[in-house]
């Protein structure tokens, strides 16, 4: 099945305190991170942003299709709907900016489930990872406002993806290692041994 990989990249970045898609891992940015393993993943990439100026730097960063938040601030589900509206294919691939190890092979498992489900999502680290989720367009169509990934998997009936089984494809759950706050951010760096000038800049 053909896949649309979506980048959520329209959070506000909080408890961070400034905008995660920006942040550097080994020299390049988390966006640029997650939208190289978004093109591994699926035939086309789209990238969900909330504000213009979000979509501007989008744009200075990678050569990926940008598509505005109809619903700006409502969450990622809403988002996530949004751009499978415009998107090409039936597989739709939910990829958070903020966990800039994502692995493809964990998403080509998700997809493949596809074949008997509207919607598969992984578990890991002790519960579900709806962010993570492989969705069929066609179901994301029906629906019109959707408070939370939780409730979208719970909608479509998703299909669970096993722990044991995301581990063969990514054996340390890296894909879900996410990052809200600065102290997040200098575990990524130290586990990816990055540079001291690059620790320093959280």
């Amino acid at each position: 099945m053909r896949c649309t990989a979506v980048v959520l990249a329209g959070g506000a970045s909080r408890r961070m305190g400034s905008d995660k898609k920006l942040l550097r891992l080994n020299g390049r940015s988390f966006l640029e991170h997650v939208v190289e393993a978004a093109r591994a993943a699926g035939e086309e990439v789209m990238v969900a942003v909330a504000t213009a100026a979000q979509a501007e730097e989008v744009m200075r960063l990678c050569d990926a299709r940008v598509v505005l938040d109809s619903h700006p601030g409502a969450g990622p589900a809403m988002a996530l709907l949004s751009a499978s509206a415009q998107a090409s294919h039936e597989c739709i691939l939910s990829m958070p900016v903020d966990c800039p190890l994502l692995k493809p092979e964990l998403y080509r498992l998700l997809a493949a489930e596809l074949e008997h489900s509207s919607a598969c999502i992984p578990e890991a680290l002790g519960r579900l990872q709806p962010l993570h989720g492989a969705y069929r367009r066609s179901a994301l169509a029906g629906l019109e406002r959707v408070r939370s990934m939780y409730q979208l998997a719970e909608l479509l009936k998703a299909r669970v993806l096993p722990e044991s089984r995301v581990r063969s494809a990514d054996p340390g759950l890296e894909s879900f290692l996410n990052v809200n706050t600065p102290q997040d951010y200098r575990r990524i760096l130290e586990l990816c041994g990055a540079s001291e000038a690059e620790v320093s800049g959280s």
